[in-house]
């Protein structure tokens, strides 16, 4: 490695760890004060930060994003603004246990392109809670969005009298390419803990650093569209889900499997919604040809773009409202048919099954092939038919199950469940990442937990145990 990089990221380390004194010493109600300003500016800010993000990245669109960066600031306030992070957050009278809450650092954070404004929103409420210091390794194609949205958050907290370098972004734009990564990479060995939210480049880079690392990987979403449920509606959040941001969410919903007796009430269902099924196989072969390259890989210019337009590009007769592109595949082709893999654009392929346990069959096939361990959906009444429910639970190697909800906009949490809000969708050692109890990372993961043990006047284990 290049020394003049080594000495760059030694400096941006070294900031860290000394702004990261101030907060090491600030009381729980300071420290909630910092994220709920951050949170704060982002929210009141979420439409200007969702223009920038389309017009520096172009991928996605300004009215969802919007959605998404209000969305998101709200739901990670609410799940963290109680949570004890500073000195005593337990004491067990009856156990004789105190428990501390220590920071681990300096944290450093790799962030994608696909959500630039959020992730280092999160990133940055996660660790004040926390009273940690960050230093965000931002995508290049998001660098600007990135460093606007520090710069703005870093702004609202002028009042504290904090060093600015609490929150730092990597910003060396003479490093590109291979330096960028070696710089990003360099940064992560050097710091305490590791998050990282991007491409799986990064994210390898991250493991391999020797840093105690929380990372994601890919997603690759069945849904089951159980005939017990109201198609009609299922369908919408499908739709829904599979177009929101123009498809860039790594939970979004990619596989539709549905068992042939509800295929007509799919059909129309789905028009309804304004999806527009491949209607031959020569207009599945000019899609295909469009978005994939002889390697059967995405296309980049494809990535985060509408559905009428990838249409239009394959020439596909669509009006200029559709929503969702629908490709009928065979469970015979998975892992060889390049629509069986997760697309990052409102494309949705579609299974149809004979019988339930085909279902299972396929959709299993499709995580074990790309995106285990990150999330399945299904559509059912749950009411009546726990024993389906409970069984594609069961079977499906992921750590996010999602039920009678649009996959893309609930994985990540939400108003209408219990599920860790984040931008960190944790996949567990289904997906090669670190298992949480939360599922996704939040201020849990960034805390020394220290314990102090009295002792107990009697045992608190039986004489004869075996």
């Amino acid at each position: 490695m290049d020394t003049s990089i080594r000495e760059i990221a030694k400096t941006y380390i070294k900031r860290a760890k000394a702004a990261q004194l101030h907060l090491q010493h600030l009381s729980q109600e300071e420290v909630n004060d910092l994220a709920y300003h951050c949170g704060k500016t982002v929210h009141d800010n979420a439409e200007m930060l969702a223009e920038i993000a389309v017009q520096e990245t172009g991928l996605g669109n300004v009215r969802d994003k919007t959605i998404k960066n209000r969305a998101k600031a709200e739901a990670v306030w609410a799940e963290i603004k109680d949570k004890r992070t500073v000195g005593i957050i337990k004491r067990d009278e009856q156990k004789r246990m105190i428990y501390y809450a220590d920071p681990v650092g300096v944290v450093a954070g790799v962030a994608p392109c696909t959500n630039p404004i959020v992730t280092a929103m999160f990133y940055t409420m996660i660790c004040l809670k926390t009273r940690n210091s960050l230093v965000i390794a931002p995508h290049p194609k998001a660098r600007n969005a990135t460093r606007l949205t520090v710069q703005m958050m870093l702004e609202s907290l002028s009042y504290a009298g904090l060093p600015a370098d609490i929150i730092q972004v990597l910003d060396e734009p003479q490093l590109t390419g291979a330096a960028s990564l070696e710089l990003a990479s360099e940064v992560m060995s050097q710091a305490n803990m590791i998050i990282a939210t991007g491409g799986p480049k990064l994210v390898d880079v991250a493991y391999h650093s020797g840093t105690p690392a929380y990372g994601v990987g890919a997603g690759n979403t069945p849904v089951y569209i159980h005939p017990s449920c109201n198609v009609e509606l299922a369908i919408e959040k499908v739709v829904s889900g599979r177009s929101f941001d123009n498809g860039i969410i790594c939970a979004s919903e990619q596989h539709l499997i549905s068992p042939a007796e509800i295929n007509e009430l799919m059909t129309q269902a789905l028009q309804k919604s304004r999806a527009y099924i491949v209607a031959n196989d020569e207009e599945r072969q000019r899609l295909m040809t469009t978005l994939f390259n002889d390697q059967g890989h995405m296309k980049p210019e494809f990535v985060g773009k509408p559905a009428a337009y990838v249409a239009r590009k394959a020439e596909l007769p669509v009006t200029d409202d559709c929503r969702v592109l629908v490709v009928p595949v065979d469970a015979q082709d998975i892992g060889r048919d390049p629509f069986s893999a997760e697309k990052l654009c409102p494309v949705l392929s579609w299974f149809s099954v004979d019988h339930y346990h085909e279902g299972l069959d396929i959709a299993e096939s499709l995580l074990n092939y790309q995106g285990k361990g990150h999330s399945a959906a299904i559509h059912i009444d749950e009411a009546n038919c726990e024993v389906d429910l409970l069984a594609y639970s069961a079977r499906m190697p992921v750590t996010h199950i999602i039920v009678n909800m649009a996959s893309a906009t609930s994985a990540g949490g939400s108003r209408y469940n219990w599920m860790t809000p984040s931008t960190t969708l944790g996949c567990g050692a289904y997906g090669g990442t670190m298992p949480m109890e939360s599922i996704n990372l939040s201020v849990k993961q960034l805390i020394n937990y220290k314990a102090v043990a009295m002792p107990l006047s009697t045992s608190r284990i039986p004489e004869n145990v075996f």
